[in-house]
């Protein structure tokens, strides 16, 4: 079975010892052949990029770090969208539905319980 890690890696932004230069933290996550790379903001499937919105974006990364776990859909809105959005959980479930179009891998990843919400399985695809 293929664990699904955030990898950081420490980057320093200019010579080490600049002043105003800050060491930054890049983090991605892998799940079988799909890399999310938080600080790029980019999705790859195959090494091709993928095209997300930035609510698509949110929503993928945090069904990534909440693999295996059941995640309302009360819980996705206020992740992605914030506590002050005022539409419907149905939202959660179109963009899920879109996340599955745009990317395949995820349409049997991606697990819908019944009145609750999603949970991402655990890959069994090697990186």
């Amino acid at each position: 079975m293929n664990l699904h890690l955030l990898v950081p890696s420490h980057a320093h932004e200019g010579p080490p010892g600049l002043p105003g230069k800050a060491r930054s933290l890049t983090a991605q996550y892998h799940y079988g052949p799909l890399t999310v790379d938080l600080s790029r903001h980019e999705v790859r499937l195959d090494g091709q990029e993928v095209a997300l919105t930035a609510k698509e974006f949110g929503l993928l990364e945090h069904l990534l770090r909440n693999i295996g776990r059941v995640l309302t859909r009360d819980v996705l809105l206020s992740a992605v969208w914030g506590y002050d959005y005022y539409g419907t959980t149905r939202t959660v479930d179109v963009h899920v539905r879109r996340l599955k179009q745009k990317l395949p891998l995820l349409d049997d990843a991606i697990i819908s319980i019944k009145s609750l919400g999603y949970k991402l399985r655990e890959s069994d695809v090697p990186a």
